[in-house]
Order: structure tokens, then C-alpha cells, then sequence
């Protein structure tokens, strides 16, 4: 067995810039052999907004996951843009180093900062696992209702994506956001 433990949070012009709701919840899972054959190019991809970051095998699992149940669910896929995932990658740095599950307190901001002034819906998951199978990451999002209202909130179009292991643990930022501009360039937020 396996631990996981998730934090939800979502916000819109009509709530507080501040709220970020935080509900912690605890979930067991049973842990179960998976072969992850995803590879990640070594080259970043262009995409329409920019340039595509570089995901780890595990993060291109966990996006390819999520793709998978929106497409499902008769929602869009979600891209991965560059500024929204070194927002991801440094809080789940920060997550990992502290060894704490948290929101980041200032995501508006980092958002902002990031590629996407415009935005006009914004969301973070955040999730601790101890298990290097993402399969069993996404389950446990797709588990806890509002995780997966975000994962499958039709006015999402980009994500943020990082999964940072430290201490045995895997410490993941998921960072939705409605619009992305792509002029912040490649990625470049390292732990």
C-alpha cells in the first residue's frame, strides 16, 4: 500500500484572488506493476504557444493520464506550456525541500508572471505519493472530487506540469489555467 495525500484549489475573478481552497485528503491505493514506455524527446517541441517544456517520463505519463479521461469526458486536451510548468516545477521543488503538501500562497502572481496575464480561471492540484507509478497518482486525483473537477473543468486549456522526488516521496504541481500567451519562452525553473 501506498500513501497519497492531495490538495485542490481553484479561482476565478468572481472569488477572492487569495482563495485557493486547501482540503487535505488522504487516500490509500494499492500499488500495482506498470510499465511507463513514454518517452521525452531530448530536443523541447514548438507549440502554438511557445515552446513545449520538457517533461520527465513520469510527468508526460501523468499529462498523457489526464488527456485520456478529458478526452473522455468530452473535454479538450490540455497543452503543456512552458511559463505554467516552471511554476509547477518550482513549487513542487519547494513542496519536496520542505517537505511539506501545500498551495502555493502567491500563484496568482506566479501565473501572472508566467505566460499568462489574461488568464480569467485558474486552478492547482498538489499531491505527494511515494510510488514512482504516475498511473497510481492519477487514480488518486481522479479519487478525490475535487481534483477531479479540475482535471476536468472544461474552461482549462493549459497546464502547468512538474513532479519534483525527494526523500523518497514524488511531489507533484499540476497548475491549470484557462489562457496562455507564449511569449515566456522555453523553460527554465530548476530545483
Amino acid at each position: 500500500m501506498s500513501s497519497f495525500r492531495p490538495l485542490s484549489g481553484s479561482s476565478s475573478p468572481r472569488m477572492s484572488l487569495r482563495r485557493v481552497a486547501a482540503t487535505a485528503t488522504s487516500l490509500a491505493l494499492a500499488v500495482g506493476v506498470v510499465v511507463v514506455g513514454a518517452a521525452v524527446s531530448a530536443k523541447a517541441a514548438t507549440t502554438s504557444v511557445g515552446p513545449a517544456p520538457r517533461l520527465s517520463a513520469y510527468d508526460a505519463r501523468l499529462l498523457h493520464d489526464i488527456n485520456r479521461a478529458r478526452v473522455a469526458h468530452g473535454r479538450a486536451r490540455l497543452v503543456a506550456t512552458a511559463g505554467t510548468t516552471d511554476v509547477a516545477h518550482r513549487w513542487s521543488c519547494h513542496m519536496g525541500r520542505e517537505m511539506t503538501l501545500s498551495h502555493r500562497p502567491n500563484l496568482v502572481d506566479a501565473i501572472s508572471r508566467h505566460g499568462s496575464r489574461a488568464w480569467r480561471v485558474l486552478g492547482e492540484n498538489v499531491g505527494v505519493s511515494p510510488s514512482p507509478d504516475a498511473d497510481a497518482l492519477f487514480r488518486a486525483y481522479m479519487n478525490s472530487p475535487k481534483h477531479r473537477a479540475n482535471i476536468l473543468d472544461r474552461q482549462y486549456r493549459f497546464i502547468g506540469i512538474h513532479t519534483e522526488r525527494r526523500h523518497g516521496e514524488r511531489w507533484n504541481t499540476l497548475d491549470f489555467v484557462d489562457r496562455y500567451t507564449g511569449t515566456y519562452g522555453a523553460t527554465r525553473a530548476t530545483c
